[in-house]
């Protein structure tokens, strides 16, 4: 499970960004000896307000707090969070092409990710990620890591960031849409 911090932070982050600008380096935590990928991805799988780790139980009610003012309801936020977290960490390994240049290693590395997407019920995010084909993409372009991440932003804008925009649409409160847009004249900072 994650840590009330790092959920709340999540929270606020996710209201306060647009989806261009937040990112999660989970290709990072990726090493051969210890993968942690199952790990990262059952806490995003559990994600919720009830399940995180709380060392004090005050610290869960705040947590309800800035949920209850930025999302609909605390289940908006952890399906909002969900679908975020599993499109930007895709996003991430697709940022690196080295790492997944072969259909053996997008496989490895990156079908978990798209399966645990679809599994959540995001079946068309999987789908929309799945269609930037990165080995074959990456090889027709020379293996050029310019031209191969032109292409990726390019899809980026037009197929995956508009479904996060839907899904913030859905989940956050006017108020939590106002602090996305920069319209609460600073009332409104996550801190």
């Amino acid at each position: 499970s994650l840590v009330r911090r790092c959920v709340y932070e999540l929270a606020c982050y996710l209201c306060r960004h647009p989806p261009h600008r937040v990112y999660v380096n989970q290709r990072s935590f990726l090493n051969h000896r210890t993968d942690n990928s199952p790990r990262y991805a059952r806490a995003v799988q559990a994600l919720s307000v009830n399940e995180c780790e709380c060392t004090d139980e005050a610290d869960r009610a705040v947590l309800r707090a800035k949920v209850a003012a930025y999302y609909v309801s605390e289940e908006a936020f952890a399906r909002f969070a969900q679908f975020s977290l599993l499109a930007l960490v895709v996003r991430d390994y697709l940022s690196y092409p080295p790492l997944i240049r072969t259909e053996e290693l997008y496989s490895r590395v990156v079908d978990p990710w798209l399966q645990l997407t679809a599994g959540l019920g995001f079946a068309h995010l999987a789908e929309v990620l799945r269609e930037f084909e990165v080995p074959r993409i990456y090889a027709e372009l020379g293996f050029d890591d310019r031209a191969y991440m032109r292409q990726l932003h390019t899809h980026l804008e037009r197929r995956v960031y508009p479904l996060l925009d839907a899904e913030r649409q859905a989940a956050c409160t006017r108020r939590g849409l106002a602090l996305w847009k920069g319209e609460t004249g600073g009332y409104d900072r996550c801190k």
